[in-house]
């Protein structure tokens, strides 16, 4: 079985009861693959009718209180179909309670089975409408299949069973109460251990431990784990579950066991997390067409930004200087200006709380929500932002290389920042660094950063060849500066419209003879023609359906390299470093 981790429904920012930074909440949903039963949905979140008349379908207190984003693209519908799947393949939807940000996508899926506890069935039915429960999400008549909560015992748990439908060695029903009247957790069996969603049961990662302290009864909760991560890893033998039923609702805890009773592992998430879910795909769906417009607008904003970066900072050779990095909440511009010209400042996109933030090293801040903004709007507020801390920065204020050269200040058609969307792109840009920054290792020559370029929206690491390129004086002068040596660059792309796909790529440049006759690997991988040169390209969908992705993606990248080096004569076996060591004693002894 593949366990997909998704979220289906992100609300504001919560504060947290034992004095962790305030994270933001989400409704946590697994999607399970299975190879007899067909998909698997653990919780609906909101829905495709909640995000298109709120005013309906969600009660005005409760979404006053929790801001919740509504985004078609955060529904399960619509995730499901992201991921390549037809959504009438979910048959079973299983959820641990009937709260409206639980069961708000139940209509998205009318020929689903919805496993719901028998207790918490007959309290939606009686109580609705109010806050918790709201009719509309059932009105299609779902076919239901209850639980009386009585069963067998499960790592100190009573009342357990398996799920109807389901093979009862890969699904079991937990009965959690507390939260709710009929509250209940779901197990998944995870290869060689199980994954406990504990729904509202276990809303941050302080609940979990012998010394758990109990959330306020009547205030908010946070998101579990340090940094926000959602998952606690419980370790074999170590634990057994226990139920508790505190003032506010339901806690999960954890407790000793004795050494007589060894169970396995057992990871547990919870409600919240930060973005799409505890446990984090590698390569979460990204196509094109899903974000398009998401894209061009925060494109925009990107080249704002980084023409700030390209004005404000020191030159360096092949335009060092001007990519944005990524950090653990977004992207910056690092640290510019300074030296008794203006303030040291930096410009930071937190996309985890989606405001754009900018630090002077004087310790005064200023931050705005990136959400509701037009490239227009965008650039208004980021300019008077920055002429309140002092800094004045000149910028020629169109588009790079893009569709339109629409002023920046005139430009209110692009206007649709989705966090959801940006969210997961900033996630899969985080995860290629982290990938070309181990390809990068094994190369001792010159090499650039890697580094995430605004004008372009590409990131790439740069080895050189150490040869210098006569460039024609007629290029612009970005090309000028960026190929005035031989170069071997390997990246990753978002697609556009040339190109409607994402993708790994690598080409050399100048571009020797006969470098689309070399070989790559995986098979998949394949030479295109662009602009009247080649490049190597590895499909990001491919890589998200190989068993090792990372592998699959260092080697396409090793043989595109190797197919450079080859023809331009670069002695690639003198210039190796594997694993980034260059130590002759240690590379001896490794």
């Amino acid at each position: 079985m593949r366990i997909h981790h998704l979220n289906l429904a992100s609300m504001r920012e919560l504060d947290s009861p034992d004095g962790r930074p305030s994270q933001p909440a989400v409704c946590h949903a697994l999607l399970v693959e299975t190879p007899a039963s067909g998909l698997v949905l653990v919780e609906s979140g909101l829905g495709l009718d909640d995000v298109a008349d709120p005013a309906v379908h969600l009660e005005r207190e409760w979404t006053e209180l929790v801001e919740p984003v509504l985004s078609p693209a955060e529904t399960a519908v619509r995730q499901v179909a992201a991921l390549g799947h037809d959504p009438a393949d979910v048959r079973h939807i299983v959820l641990t309670h009937l709260d409206v940000d639980h069961s708000g996508g139940l209509p998205d899926f009318p020929h689903a089975e919805v496993h719901v506890m028998e207790a918490e069935l007959k309290a939606a039915l009686a109580q609705g409408p109010n806050r918790r429960y709201r009719p509309s999400h059932w009105a299609h008549a779902p076919r239901w299949v209850t639980y009386p909560g009585t069963g067998t015992r499960w790592l100190g748990v009573d009342g357990v069973r398996p799920l109807t439908g389901l093979p009862e060695e890969d699904f079991l029903y937990v009965p959690l109460d507390g939260h709710s009247d009929g509250h209940a957790g779901v197990a998944v069996r995870d290869g060689d251990r199980w994954l406990l969603h504990a729904g509202d049961a276990y809303f941050y990662h302080g609940e979990l431990g012998p010394r758990a302290e109990t959330p306020p009864a009547d205030g908010p909760r946070a998101a579990p784990g340090p940094g926000g991560r959602g998952a606690a890893a419980v370790e074999p033998g170590a634990v057994a579950l226990a139920r508790e039923r505190p003032r506010g609702g339901g806690l999960l805890r954890a407790r000793p066991l004795g050494a007589d009773r060894i169970l396995p592992v057992v990871t547990i998430v919870g409600k919240c997390s930060t973005s799409e879910g505890a446990v984090m795909e590698l390569f979460p769906a990204m196509p094109l067409a899903e974000w398009t417009e998401a894209k061009e607008t925060f494109h925009r904003f990107a080249q704002i930004v980084g023409k700030i970066r390209l004005a404000s900072s020191n030159r360096r050779n092949h335009w060092w200087q001007v990519p944005f990095h990524p950090t653990g909440r977004g992207l910056t511009t690092r640290p510019m200006g300074g030296l008794g010209e203006q303030p040291l400042f930096c410009v930071d996109f937190d996309l985890v709380r989606h405001r754009l933030v900018v630090d002077v090293f004087d310790g005064r801040s200023a931050e705005f929500s990136l959400i509701g903004r037009s490239v227009a709007s965008f650039h208004d507020r980021l300019f008077e932002t920055l002429a309140g801390l002092g800094i004045r920065p000149e910028i020629w204020a169109v588009p790079f290389d893009l569709s339109d050269d629409t002023p920046f200040a005139d430009d209110t058609l692009h206007a649709r920042y989705d966090p959801v969307l940006i969210n997961r792109y900033w996630r899969i840009l985080s995860q290629v660094v982290q990938l070309l920054d181990r390809f990068a290792a094994d190369f001792a020559g010159k090499t650039s950063p890697v580094h995430h370029f605004w004008h372009t929206f590409d990131i790439a690491v740069t080895r050189f060849t150490g040869r210098v390129v006569k460039v024609s004086p007629d290029a612009d002068p970005v090309t000028r500066e960026a190929y005035s040596w031989e170069v071997i660059s390997s990246g990753f792309w978002f697609g556009d419209k040339e190109r409607p796909y994402p993708a790994f790529y690598s080409y050399t440049a100048p571009e020797p003879e006969g470098l689309e006759r070399e070989p790559l690997w995986p098979a998949q991988a394949e030479w295109i023609t662009a602009r009247g040169s080649h490049l190597a390209v590895l499909r990001y969908d491919d890589v998200r359906a190989m068993e090792d992705p990372v592998g699959a993606v260092l080697e396409f990248l090793d043989s595109a390299y190797q197919a450079g080096a080859r023809l331009t004569g670069l002695d690639s076996e003198a210039l190796a470093s594997p694993g980034g060591i260059t130590d002759p004693y240690l590379r001896t002894h490794t």
